[in-house]
């Protein structure tokens, strides 16, 4: 499925079209179809920057948040090469496998991501905030993962880990808690 949008919607045009705020200060994410597979831009001041750098919140509709986040990696399935209109790669099978895994211990230990999104570089991000800090967990088509969190004021802290070994994931996970708390 490759998506590039003719028409952004606002919710001043149409109930079934959204506009849902982001957790960056001053940005909008703009939904361009009323899905949660839709194509996803964050709009800054008359700017569009490309999806890596929007945060959906996943809105519950009557299922389980961790469904629905479930539901979202799915959905990347189905992405093709340049999904974005800038050469993204798609996102392996190997990273949709590892990140429903991770999303399955991410529930086990009580912190689910506020929004999972395919990554630019490929593979997907799981992403966290609080509204004042940010942090993001991704899985790249090789089955790395890197971490990065940030203030937005002082410097990012951007590191990796095995994703596959419980400890170092676990050791990350409670990084990202204790900084976002």
């Amino acid at each position: 499925m490759k998506f590039k949008p003719d028409a952004l919607y606002s919710s001043q045009n149409s109930t079934s079209k959204r506009v849902i705020p982001a957790l960056v200060a001053g940005s909008i994410v703009v939904m361009a179809k009323p899905t949660l597979s839709a194509h996803i831009m964050v709009q800054e001041k008359n700017h569009f920057s490309t999806p890596s750098r929007a945060v959906l919140n996943v809105v519950n509709y009557g299922k389980s948040k961790l469904k629905m986040l479930h539901d979202r990696i799915n959905e990347l399935k189905e992405l093709e090469r340049d999904w974005d209109s800038y050469g993204a790669p798609a996102p392996t099978f190997k990273a949709i496998s590892l990140s429903q895994t991770i999303l399955d211990e991410l529930n086990n230990i009580e912190f689910l991501p506020n929004g999972v999104l395919p990554s630019v570089e490929g593979g997907i991000a799981f992403i966290f905030s609080n509204h004042e800090k940010y942090a993001n967990v991704e899985i790249d088509n090789d089955g790395d993962a890197i971490c990065g969190m940030s203030d937005r004021i002082n410097d990012a802290r951007v590191f990796q880990f095995n994703p596959e070994d419980r400890a170092d994931f676990v050791a990350a996970i409670d990084e990202i808690r204790d900084f976002l708390c």
